[in-house]
């Protein structure tokens, strides 16, 4: 069970391994989970599941996930754990407002919707993020999305995805009336246009292009794919309706008063004991790692 007032947890650098450190569920309440302050240059600290086993399931938020790299994350059917379904290999989030930043996700792999992300009933902020080499076996090799809004920023790129059934980086949408969903790709982050690379059920999903300056529509990169394709202006007042349709349980939409709440740390108490570092977050030992080398107490998975 997950603290319902959230907790923060820092990364030292290097990789975490076992079934400890993933198929880990992360609910009721702020959590984030972070590359630890002050680590610089290139280190990262990197969530392996070793074709083993899934990635987290995020409900009930908000979480943060930042400067963080998960990969070989698989999640199968039938799913042995918490999730709903084969889906989101690295990351099922449902019902729970969640930031992306700076994170890196590859070889992710679903055999359902979403090899990388599956996303239903929530909003999010992909920002700095990059989606590489997943693959779904149904939807949405990089991100799969219903009756949520999620806007992509920064330099996010999605690339080199697949999946069986159409969206290899992303499939916006869903077959029920309720499922409508809406990505808002700011520039300059860089995602497919038009099929195998972005795709949406019709009339329910779209996967908009937005100037970082203004937030005017630029394009419609489900053009001839689902997606509506009216002019910019309904496009944006389209998309107005859009957010006012996700909003579930009272989540917010854009980032501004997120921004600054997503400044707690998540991680499953599952994971590791239960005690807590001076300053109030915990701090982690990636395998093979000592307390002494670290100079300070830290904890290991």
């Amino acid at each position: 069970d997950a603290n319902p007032n959230g907790q923060t947890f820092f990364l030292l650098p290097g990789r975490y391994t076992g079934p400890h450190n993933s198929n880990l569920t992360l609910q009721n309440g702020g959590y984030t989970l972070s590359l630890a302050p002050g680590v610089t240059g290139s280190s990262r600290a990197i969530i392996d599941c070793e074709l083993q086993r899934p990635g987290f399931v995020l409900r009930t938020g908000p979480h943060t996930i930042r400067n963080v790299t998960m990969e070989r994350c698989r999640r199968i059917s039938p799913d042995n754990g918490a999730a709903t379904g084969p889906h989101g290999g690295c990351l099922q989030i449902s019902n729970a407002f969640t930031v992306l930043e700076g994170v890196n996700l590859t070889n992710c792999e679903a055999d359902g919707d979403g090899g990388a992300i599956w996303m239903r009933s929530n909003s999010a902020e992909i920002r700095d993020t990059v989606v590489v080499s997943s693959s779904a076996g149904q939807r949405g090799g990089g991100l799969f999305i219903a009756a949520a809004y999620s806007s992509v920023e920064g330099s996010s790129e999605f690339r080199d995805n697949s999946a069986a059934d159409g969206g290899s980086s992303i499939y916006a949408g869903d077959r029920n009336p309720a499922d409508g969903a809406t990505v808002e790709v700011i520039e300059p982050s860089v995602v497919p246009k038009g099929p195998p690379g972005t795709q949406c059920e019709a009339n329910r999903g779209q996967v908009l292009l937005k100037s970082v300056r203004g937030g005017e529509t630029l394009d419609n990169l489900c053009e001839n794919e689902g997606g509506d394709e009216d002019d910019d202006d309904d496009d944006d007042d389209d998309d107005d309706a859009q957010r006012a349709l996700c909003a579930v349980g009272g989540l917010p939409r854009g980032g501004g008063a997120h921004r600054g709440k997503a400044a707690q740390v998540a991680r499953a108490q599952a994971a590791l004991p239960p005690r807590t570092a001076a300053n109030g977050a915990r701090r982690m030992l990636p395998a093979g790692a000592s307390r002494a080398a670290a100079g300070r107490r830290r904890w290991s998975p």
